[in-house]
């Protein structure tokens, strides 16, 4: 018989041409067969082996489960008393306040008019504003406690990361529950690296929730970070549970 892309005679019972190493039509389809399962193999392999190393990381992570928990909360509570603004309370204090001080110098203290407005306008302004002066002290101090813990468990989270050898993923992603996610992906066939494993939850969640998430978050651990020189964020485990 004859090669059919070169046309040089070969044996009946050959199997690739010995001239140009085409194989002979009724073995073409085998070898794509057996080139398809060398693939698949090696993407299996790859895979195996990637979900070993996120176990182990996992199983490393796992000791300071705790520790995360306690980060993710006293960021999400230094957020809540960041939104508790009291500069709106002593500012009306301040308002109301004002016309007292400025009458009391037109028409005088003494004046008995001027006495009922003074009585009406102080009482209010003057809760207002110490309401006000109490809450941001109050505020800034728990704050302040909580930047402090803040920072104690960054150390203690960078430092376990540390400690992990040939870790797979950056500090932003070794919260366990994230890498329980990750090797969810990995074990399902939808990823064969933890790097598309985590491009496959990103996509899961909606890249505009996450964009938005790891801005915020980035932002509220900047503004610690400033303060306590911390430079380390890691996301909040409960993100990853959706």
């Amino acid at each position: 018989m004859f090669c059919q892309k070169c046309g040089f005679q070969m044996d009946d019972n050959s199997k690739f041409c010995p001239q140009c190493a085409t194989p002979v039509a009724g073995n073409f389809v085998a070898a794509n067969q057996q080139a398809v399962y060398n693939y698949q193999a090696e993407k299996n392999a790859i895979r195996q082996s990637e979900t070993e190393v996120v176990v182990n990381a996992y199983n490393h992570f796992s000791q300071k489960q705790a520790a995360f928990d306690e980060y993710d909360q006293v960021i999400r509570t230094i957020s809540h008393y960041r939104r508790k603004n009291a500069i709106p309370m002593i500012v009306w204090g301040c308002i109301l306040l004002a016309p007292v001080l400025i009458l009391g110098l037109i028409l005088g203290f003494e004046e008995i008019g001027f006495l009922y407005l003074a009585i009406i306008l102080m009482i209010p302004g003057a809760a207002l504003l110490a309401g006000g002066i109490t809450k941001l002290l109050c505020v800034r101090k728990k704050i302040a406690a909580l930047e402090q813990r803040y920072a104690q468990l960054s150390v203690e989270l960078y430092n376990h990361y540390l400690n992990c050898p040939n870790c797979p993923v950056g500090p932003e992603y070794i919260n366990p529950k994230a890498l329980y996610k990750i090797i969810t992906v990995l074990r399902s066939g939808r990823a064969d690296t933890v790097k598309e494993s985590i491009n496959v939850i990103v996509n899961d969640a909606n890249s505009a929730r996450v964009g938005q998430y790891l801005h915020n978050l980035q932002a509220t651990t900047n503004q610690i970070n400033a303060q306590t020189r911390v430079a380390a964020v890691f996301a909040a485990g409960s993100f990853f549970l959706k």
